[in-house]
């Protein structure tokens, strides 16, 4: 999660057209992959504010984000929160 995937990255990966494994990973999920790899990062980084001390940025930086408030952005619209108060709320760190 910590690339830059998209669908041409992945589809170059696999050796196939991008409009090709993109058709293909819906039919089979019910989810277009673009959606699919925005989850999947914005899981992660529930994650990690719930159980790290990371900040925004480097969490960022982990999952491939092109910038801090690209990441933010994202987190909002999927989430309804800011990753703020999402670690206020729910951060099991060390007392």
């Amino acid at each position: 999660l910590g690339e830059n995937l998209t669908v041409h990255s992945l589809a170059a990966y696999c050796g196939i057209h991008p409009s090709y494994l993109s058709r293909l990973f819906t039919a089979e999920t019910g989810i277009h992959l673009k959606h699919f790899i925005k989850m999947a990062k914005i899981d992660t980084a529930q994650n990690l504010l719930r159980y790290s001390d990371l900040s925004y940025l480097d969490i960022a930086i982990a999952l491939g984000f092109s910038s801090q408030s690209a990441f933010i952005d994202s987190f909002k619209t999927v989430t309804g929160t800011t990753p703020k108060k999402y670690r206020e709320v729910f951060y099991q760190g060390n007392p």
